[in-house]
C-alpha cells in the first residue's frame, strides 16, 4: 500500500506542476522517467522511439498469457500479481465507494455514441 501511495503522490505532483501530463499518460510516464532516471531526450524523440502505448503492452501480455498458458509467468510471479491485484482493490475501493457508476460512465462517454 505504501508503494501505491507513493506513486499516487508522484503522479499528483506532476499533474499539478505540469498541466500537459493531464492529457497524455505517455507524457506523464515520460516525465516520471525523466525525474527518476537519466533519460534526457525531448518528448518528441521519446514518442518516436516508443510509438506504442505502455498500458497496451501490459494488456496484450495479459491476453497472450491467458490464451497461452505455456507463456505465463512463474508461479511466484503469478502469486505476486494476484496479491497486487488485491492491494489495488483495497487501495482504490474506499475512494470509489459512493460514486454512482452511471454518473461515472456518463461523464466518461459524454459526446461518444455508445452501442449496446
Amino acid at each position: 500500500m505504501e508503494e501505491l501511495e507513493s506513486i499516487k503522490n508522484i503522479v499528483k505532483d506532476l499533474l499539478e506542476r505540469i498541466p500537459e501530463t493531464r492529457n497524455s499518460d505517455k507524457f506523464l510516464i515520460f516525465k516520471i522517467l525523466q525525474e527518476f532516471t537519466n533519460i534526457n531526450i525531448p518528448f518528441k524523440e521519446f514518442d518516436e522511439r516508443f510509438p506504442f502505448n505502455f498500458e497496451s503492452i501490459r494488456r496484450c501480455r495479459q491476453l497472450i498469457q491467458v490464451e497461452n498458458p505455456n507463456l505465463r509467468a512463474e508461479e511466484q510471479i503469478e502469486n505476486l500479481r494476484e496479491n497486487r491485484k488485491e492491494e489495488f482493490k483495497r487501495f482504490f475501493a474506499p475512494r470509489t465507494r459512493g460514486i454512482e457508476i452511471n454518473n461515472l460512465i456518463n461523464t466518461r462517454t459524454k459526446g461518444i455514441e455508445v452501442f449496446e
